[in-house]
């Protein structure tokens, strides 16, 4: 990920603020409002996907899977047997749960593509925008009602990367988000209203 400085000097990011005026001018520091509570390497990541009512995520990779409580951070459960060639559906985009998600199906976003969802019930949203092929920014827009320190929708956090985005997006109760870049690392955001 970018910091906000580096973004700023960047002469891509440069050329799509004039293009957009607004965008350049109206940076917000939500850090009251999300918290990034972990950063994993997760080697060959394939997909992720939130059960549905809780914050914990399901992420398959090329050794194994593991589901991760995005409210907390920690790694709650793993499983290492990669030899089993069902643990996702990559044309359905399902995966079996395991451990605490026994017995549930999860949709998964990732390599193969699917989405997870990108707007929460009080109004926070995703936005994907890419620059060109080597600058992506994550656009993280506050909920305009009831949201009294930020009354303006083009006020908003820009988070950068020069790698690839793989997925990202809220769990389905909108207390997390997560980012999947690549092939090797997950951010995970906490909502601290």
């Amino acid at each position: 990920m970018m910091t906000l400085n580096e973004l700023r000097m960047d002469e891509r990011f440069r050329r799509y603020c004039s293009l957009r005026g607004d965008v350049g001018r109206h940076f917000a520091d939500l850090t009251t409002h999300w918290k990034l509570i972990g950063s994993y390497a997760v080697g060959g990541l394939r997909s992720i996907g939130f059960a549905e009512a809780s914050d914990r995520l399901l992420v398959t990779s090329s050794d194994g899977r593991g589901i991760f409580d995005c409210l907390s951070g920690e790694k709650i459960a793993r499983d290492y047997d990669d030899s089993v060639p069902t643990y996702e559906d990559e044309l359905r985009l399902l995966a079996p749960g395991f451990g605490p998600l026994e017995g549930q199906t999860i949709h998964m976003a990732g390599l193969h593509g699917g989405g997870l969802p990108v707007l929460t019930r009080d109004g926070w949203s995703l936005r994907l925008v890419h620059l060109d092929w080597s600058i992506c920014l994550l656009i993280l827009d506050p909920p305009t009602r009831n949201f009294p320190r930020l009354p303006n929708r083009s006020e908003f956090l820009v988070m950068a990367t020069n790698e690839d985005i793989r997925t990202c997006g809220f769990s389905y109760t909108g207390n997390s988000f997560v980012i999947a870049l690549g092939s090797h690392t997950l951010f995970i955001y906490r909502h601290i209203d």
